[in-house]
């Protein structure tokens, strides 16, 4: 755990310095629908221009000191005018104790939204499902399907990017006797800043109710990095999530490669 901590300590360390760099810079006034959130990279109101491909590392720390691992494939594209649909999936490592503990496939969220036409303010509806591709056998997920539905807005301003989201989520209920499901609400909100044309500081507040019986709220404060690469056709992203509450992860990194066509 501590060689954990380390590289948690260093990426932080990175994070600020980058930030520091960036912010000698002059924001742009264009190109911001590729700048996105972490967390809520679904739930927000913009439409990628082409495509996105993003290959992304997770790990957290959770509250009993269990340690999940995530190794996603985070694909978006633009699905008609002012439509975004996508999906995520990939290969998931559960270390419990005690408690099950596994690895392999994870659940599949499949989505889609329409973002209204606007100028610099913007507004979207979406959707989501959750396909319980993960075994729950070794406490990879549930085994039941969750349906999410959300609403958000963007406001694209000269220095800053302003993002709000909500929206309700009504999760299935594992066979398993001793954890019983609740649907629950969820509520966030970012900033955006494109201090240089090729990079952005993101500040993102992310809220969700309790989704089982015993478990406590997930409130965390995300903050990242994302740079583009030479040429604008996909770039890096990461951040750290810091824990707001009691059932939020102890602490969270995350580290992404991403490329839109």
């Amino acid at each position: 755990m501590r060689g954990i901590r380390d590289v948690f300590a260093v990426i932080s360390v990175v994070l600020a310095c980058l930030g520091t760099a960036a912010a000698q810079g002059s924001p742009p006034t264009s190109d911001r629908d590729t700048r996105r959130l972490f967390q809520r990279f679904i739930e927000d109101a913009v439409v990628v221009p082409g495509g996105w491909v993003e290959g992304q590392f997770s790990y957290r720390n959770l509250p009993d000191d269990d340690d999940l691992y995530n190794l996603d494939a985070l694909i978006a594209f633009h699905a008609g005018t002012n439509v975004e649909a996508g999906l995520r999936f990939g290969y998931v490592n559960f270390d419990a104790s005690p408690g099950p503990d596994g690895s392999g496939l994870s659940d599949i969220d499949l989505y889609g939204k329409y973002v209204f036409p606007g100028g610099r303010n913007r507004l979207a509806l979406g959707g989501l499902v959750k396909l319980p591709t993960a075994d729950e056998d070794k406490g990879l997920g549930t085994g039941e399907p969750d349906l999410e539905a959300f609403g958000a807005w963007r406001g694209n301003f000269e220095g800053v990017t302003v993002a709000a989201n909500a929206g309700i989520r009504l999760n299935g209920n594992p066979d398993s006797q001793t954890r019983s499901s609740k649907d629950s609400a969820l509520v966030g909100a970012g900033l955006i800043l494109p201090v240089t044309p090729a990079s952005s500081i993101v500040i993102e507040w992310s809220f969700e109710t309790k989704r089982f019986e015993g478990d406590s709220n997930d409130s965390r404060l995300t903050p990242g990095f994302q740079m583009m690469f030479r040429g604008g056709k996909g770039g890096l992203r990461a951040a750290v999530g810091l824990p707001l509450s009691d059932g939020a992860p102890d602490y969270q990194v995350i580290f992404g490669v991403y490329f839109t066509y």
